[in-house]
């Protein structure tokens, strides 16, 4: 019997530092029958003569030069509409695949539309700086798998999934204005089927630098030290960024369930804080599905955050 034909799908930018080690994983994948999408977003380094010359020796590869800068999203989209693979995988330039990846997954995904995996962690010269993703992040993926929780946050990497061919029609084009190309394949998954969780390392994701808004946490009140993990100005952004893709599922009306539809009302609410005491009421029913991780104090926090949060107009 023919095996189906897999399509890896690439957007690189500037990543001659770490694409040969990526390239290296794809190409000795345990998993033979692949195509391995590359759609360069106008590199000025040596990442366009790096695939090339990995071309040369492996014709499963397809570079596409975009003549224009679309940005990650459109790139992406762009990469994944030019996948013809009964199942396609996404993939960024600069982490490392482990050698069986595809042929893991490929066993995983059963009869779901998406399958995702855990990752480790690794720095810049490649050190594992934590063995798994989830366990680091104190994720308990059991609880994370509804609508719900997803609506709250997106906890799982483009990098990690796998989906179906026939989800890609559904998915494309990509809202600009919802800013996550992967956040938006695994909402429309869900809203399309079921989605299938691989409890294995299949990836060492590369965590680059450390986080810009621990300049300003000194600078933080005594309300936001306690409760915000972030400076005022970045929770404001980050908030701004979730009310945007929540009026975008909203507006496009992607929820068909009646419930589902109240709990999107409310969830924006809780983030514009348009009326806070419903906001807290709402945090003290739900706080499984707005905090994801674990710990007691960080739930009490969030519950206790629409007293504090500054409204988002």
């Amino acid at each position: 019997m023919k095996q189906p034909l897999v399509s890896i799908a690439m957007a690189t930018y500037n990543g001659e530092k770490f694409i040969a080690e990526q390239l290296d994983s794809l190409i000795n994948q345990t998993y033979k029958d692949l195509e391995i999408i590359i759609c360069d977003d106008g590199s000025t380094d040596r990442t366009v003569e790096i695939i090339q010359s990995y071309q040369q020796q492996d014709n499963r590869i397809r570079l596409f030069q975009n003549e224009t800068n679309l940005g990650i999203l459109k790139n992406f989209e762009k990469a994944i509409s030019l996948s013809k693979g009964e199942y396609i995988a996404l993939c960024d330039h600069d982490d490392i695949w482990m050698e069986n990846k595809v042929e893991v997954m490929l066993g995983e995904i059963g009869d779901a539309v998406l399958a995702y995996h855990d990752d480790r962690l690794i720095d810049q010269d490649g050190t594992i700086r934590a063995a798994s993703f989830y366990r680091h992040e104190r994720i308990d993926i059991t609880r994370c798998q509804t609508i719900r929780t997803l609506l709250s946050d997106n906890w799982i990497s483009g990098h990690a999934v796998m989906f179906r061919r026939e989800l890609k029609e559904k998915m494309l084009p990509i809202p600009e204005e919802f800013q996550h190309f992967d956040y938006w394949v695994v909402l429309i998954a869900f809203l399309n089927g079921s989605i299938s969780y691989c409890n294995r390392q299949l990836v060492s994701w590369r965590q680059h630098g450390s986080n810009d808004s621990g300049n300003k946490l000194t600078e933080r009140t005594f309300i936001e030290k306690l409760f915000f993990p972030i400076d005022r100005q970045t929770f404001i952004l980050w908030n701004k960024s979730r009310i945007k893709r929540l009026l975008i599922i909203r507006d496009m009306d992607l929820l068909d369930d009646r419930e589902e539809k109240v709990f999107l009302e409310q969830l924006i609410n809780y983030y514009t804080l348009a009326n806070r005491i419903k906001a807290f009421i709402f945090a003290l029913r739900n706080i499984d599905h707005i905090i994801i991780r674990d710990g007691l104090l960080r739930k009490i926090k969030y519950i206790l955050l629409p007293f504090f949060a500054p409204r988002i107009v």
